[in-house]
């Protein structure tokens, strides 16, 4: 995953917990490479409301984001997966 020098500045700022909504919309293809990237560092239970939380999106954005995520990744041989006790992990080889 390749990621622009925007992306790389929004990731940077879910990491210091800063907003940059005030100065940037994300794209749908954006918000994918971010759940992305965020569930394969995340260290923490990522849940849908906390997906929602750090992108500013509704939760039915968020579920067709996971989708289209999903899609993206599959031919890596990598999965979203989604447990009720740990949200959204990232799976695979």
């Amino acid at each position: 995953m390749v990621l622009s020098l925007y992306q790389k500045k929004y990731s940077s700022f879910i990491h210091s917990g800063q907003q940059i909504h005030q100065w940037y919309s994300i794209l749908r293809k954006e918000r994918v490479d971010i759940i992305c990237l965020f569930l394969a560092v995340s260290h923490e239970d990522v849940s849908l409301n906390h997906l929602m939380d750090v992108l500013k999106v509704s939760k039915n954005t968020i579920v067709n984001d996971i989708k289209q995520a999903n899609e993206s990744i599959d031919e890596y041989g990598l999965r979203i997966k989604y447990n009720r006790v740990q949200g959204y992990d990232i799976t695979g080889k």
